[in-house]
């Protein structure tokens, strides 16, 4: 699998994540332990100061939740462990946890639209 030549990594960048995003996202997923424990104390430090409220912390998720051989399995970083290896380790395992995400939200959709319906 040539992960990197077919997808064009020339154009992946991240981005800083700030706690007003909390609204505008269902789901915030943290690919390891130490991201998923800087996620939730920037998020209580927010609600902490009024700019969140209670149910944001509930939105954070170790992304291995959906999915992962267990729920605190870290996405392996392609780009620090494992080489080439590592990005078609780190590919199953986003395949994997976001399959099992897609299955969570249309668990979620099926309820609401149960609960309209009666």
């Amino acid at each position: 699998m040539t992960l990197l030549g077919r997808d064009d990594a020339d154009e992946v960048y991240a981005s800083t994540f700030r706690p007003s995003l909390i609204a505008r996202f269902d789901y915030v997923l943290a690919m390891d332990e130490d991201n998923f424990i800087d996620l939730r104390d920037s998020v209580k430090r927010a609600r902490k100061s009024g700019k969140l409220d209670d149910e944001a912390l509930q939105k954070v998720y170790m992304f291995g939740e959906f999915g992962g051989k267990d729920k605190r399995e870290p996405i392996v970083d392609p780009w620090y462990d494992g080489g080439r290896k590592g990005f078609e380790v780190a590919y199953e395992q986003v395949f994997r946890m976001g399959t099992g995400l897609l299955r969570q939200i249309e668990a979620e959709a099926k309820k609401e639209k149960s609960e309209l319906e009666s």
